[in-house]
């Protein structure tokens, strides 16, 4: 159902696009957009629906962000554990780290950082 603004017939969907941007890039508090609508004469279901769809969406997002985070978090705690293992397999190679006529194979960090990377890569 089409609703009416100031010179303007717009859908639930036009209406939640706007006040959408409005909350994300002129950071427009949730709790004021409830009284805008209502100083247009919009029915108190609507504005519930409107309200509840753009809390979800901002809950979406905020979580979708989240991810994002933990994501690259993994994958650079994963390469830094990469690269200790290959320093510390290239330092007792080359005598870096004298262990005599020995050296270290660092598997174990290479391929726990190995699989941190692989896990950040999946959960982006």
């Amino acid at each position: 159902m089409p609703l009416k603004l100031p010179n303007k017939s717009l859908t639930r969907a036009d209406i939640i696009d706007h006040y959408l941007l409005k909350v994300i890039e002129e950071k427009l508090p949730l709790h004021k957009i409830r009284p805008e609508l209502e100083e247009h004469h919009v029915p108190d279901e609507e504005i519930r629906i409107i309200v509840r769809f753009i809390d979800e969406e901002l809950q979406r997002q905020v979580i979708k962000e989240s991810r994002k985070k933990k994501s690259r978090a993994l994958t650079r705690v994963g390469l830094f554990l990469v690269v200790v293992g290959m320093g510390i397999t290239i330092a007792t190679y080359t005598g870096w780290i004298d262990m005599g006529d020995e050296f270290l194979i660092a598997y174990g960090p290479v391929l726990s950082g190995m699989s941190l990377v692989m896990a950040g890569r999946v959960r982006r």
